[in-house]
Protein backbone atom coordinates (compact mmCIF):
# COMPACT_ATOMS: atom_id res chain seq x y z
CA UNK A 1 0.00 0.00 0.00
CA UNK A 2 1.09 3.50 -1.08
CA UNK A 3 1.55 5.96 1.42
CA UNK A 4 0.77 9.62 0.94
CA UNK A 5 3.91 11.01 1.38
CA UNK A 6 5.13 8.34 -1.38
CA UNK A 7 2.14 9.27 -3.51
CA UNK A 8 3.26 12.89 -2.71
CA UNK A 9 6.73 11.88 -3.58
CA UNK A 10 6.18 9.96 -6.64
CA UNK A 11 3.83 12.85 -8.19
CA UNK A 12 6.21 15.56 -7.89
CA UNK A 13 9.01 13.43 -9.59
CA UNK A 14 6.36 12.26 -12.61
CA UNK A 15 5.44 16.45 -12.82
CA UNK A 16 8.99 17.09 -12.70
CA UNK A 17 10.25 14.71 -15.67
CA UNK A 18 7.05 15.94 -17.89
CA UNK A 19 7.98 19.17 -17.67
CA UNK A 20 11.51 18.14 -18.42
CA UNK A 21 10.33 16.25 -21.59
CA UNK A 22 7.92 19.58 -22.67
CA UNK A 23 11.36 21.35 -22.18
CA UNK A 24 13.14 19.06 -24.21
CA UNK A 25 10.81 19.15 -26.65
CA UNK A 26 10.45 22.83 -27.05
CA UNK A 27 14.29 22.99 -27.55
CA UNK A 28 13.91 20.30 -30.44
CA UNK A 29 10.98 21.90 -31.80
CA UNK A 30 9.40 18.89 -31.80
CA UNK A 31 6.72 20.06 -29.00
CA UNK A 32 3.06 19.28 -30.26
CA UNK A 33 1.25 22.96 -30.96
CA UNK A 34 -1.18 22.12 -28.18
CA UNK A 35 1.14 21.10 -25.54
CA UNK A 36 2.70 24.11 -26.35
CA UNK A 37 0.07 26.41 -25.64
CA UNK A 38 -1.27 25.19 -22.52
CA UNK A 39 2.48 24.73 -21.15
CA UNK A 40 3.69 27.74 -22.36
CA UNK A 41 4.04 29.05 -18.38
CA UNK A 42 5.64 26.48 -17.08
CA UNK A 43 8.55 25.66 -19.84
CA UNK A 44 9.42 29.04 -20.06
CA UNK A 45 9.67 28.87 -15.88
CA UNK A 46 11.50 26.24 -15.93
CA UNK A 47 13.89 27.09 -19.13
CA UNK A 48 13.70 31.36 -19.62
CA UNK A 49 16.39 30.53 -22.36
CA UNK A 50 13.53 29.06 -24.36
CA UNK A 51 11.67 32.59 -24.89
CA UNK A 52 12.76 32.75 -28.46
CA UNK A 53 12.30 29.55 -29.37
CA UNK A 54 8.77 29.45 -28.02
CA UNK A 55 7.95 33.10 -30.08
CA UNK A 56 9.58 31.51 -33.21
CA UNK A 57 7.23 27.85 -32.83
CA UNK A 58 4.07 29.92 -31.81
CA UNK A 59 4.60 32.20 -35.11
CA UNK A 60 5.85 29.98 -37.58
CA UNK A 61 3.51 29.99 -40.69
CA UNK A 62 4.21 26.36 -41.40
CA UNK A 63 2.92 25.11 -37.49
CA UNK A 64 -0.78 23.61 -37.59
CA UNK A 65 -2.37 25.46 -34.35
CA UNK A 66 -5.77 24.75 -35.47
CA UNK A 67 -5.89 22.09 -32.84
CA UNK A 68 -5.72 24.21 -30.00
CA UNK A 69 -8.78 24.88 -28.79
CA UNK A 70 -9.83 28.69 -28.03
CA UNK A 71 -10.26 27.57 -24.18
CA UNK A 72 -6.70 26.61 -24.23
CA UNK A 73 -5.54 30.15 -26.08
CA UNK A 74 -7.88 32.11 -23.76
CA UNK A 75 -6.02 30.38 -20.68
CA UNK A 76 -2.15 30.95 -22.00
CA UNK A 77 -3.14 34.33 -22.83
CA UNK A 78 -4.49 35.57 -19.19
CA UNK A 79 -1.82 33.55 -17.69
CA UNK A 80 0.92 35.37 -19.58
CA UNK A 81 -0.93 38.68 -18.63
CA UNK A 82 -1.47 38.28 -15.23
CA UNK A 83 1.45 36.43 -14.01
CA UNK A 84 3.87 38.34 -12.38
CA UNK A 85 7.61 38.33 -13.86
CA UNK A 86 6.86 36.90 -17.47
CA UNK A 87 10.05 38.28 -19.78
CA UNK A 88 8.80 39.65 -22.73
CA UNK A 89 5.50 39.79 -22.06
CA UNK A 90 4.22 41.89 -24.70
CA UNK A 91 6.22 39.72 -27.47
CA UNK A 92 4.59 36.39 -25.80
CA UNK A 93 0.75 38.17 -25.74
CA UNK A 94 1.71 38.93 -29.82
CA UNK A 95 2.99 35.75 -30.33
CA UNK A 96 -0.37 33.95 -28.75
CA UNK A 97 -2.63 36.38 -30.73
CA UNK A 98 -0.88 35.72 -33.77
CA UNK A 99 -1.09 32.02 -33.86
CA UNK A 100 -4.64 32.11 -32.35
CA UNK A 101 -5.20 34.14 -35.65
CA UNK A 102 -3.96 31.85 -37.81
CA UNK A 103 -5.66 29.00 -35.78
CA UNK A 104 -9.14 30.89 -37.12
CA UNK A 105 -9.65 32.39 -33.60
CA UNK A 106 -10.49 36.40 -33.18
CA UNK A 107 -8.41 38.33 -32.01
CA UNK A 108 -7.53 37.21 -28.05
CA UNK A 109 -7.33 40.68 -26.68
CA UNK A 110 -10.90 41.24 -27.88
CA UNK A 111 -11.58 38.26 -26.52
CA UNK A 112 -10.24 38.92 -23.19
CA UNK A 113 -11.71 42.59 -22.96
CA UNK A 114 -15.33 40.76 -23.11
Amino acid sequence: MTTLLEWTKNEAATKAAELELLVELTAKEAIVPALLVRNLLPILAEEPGLLVDVVLQLTNPNCDYTAVALKDYQKAYAGVLNAPGVRAREVLLRALEDSANRAGYAELADEQAA
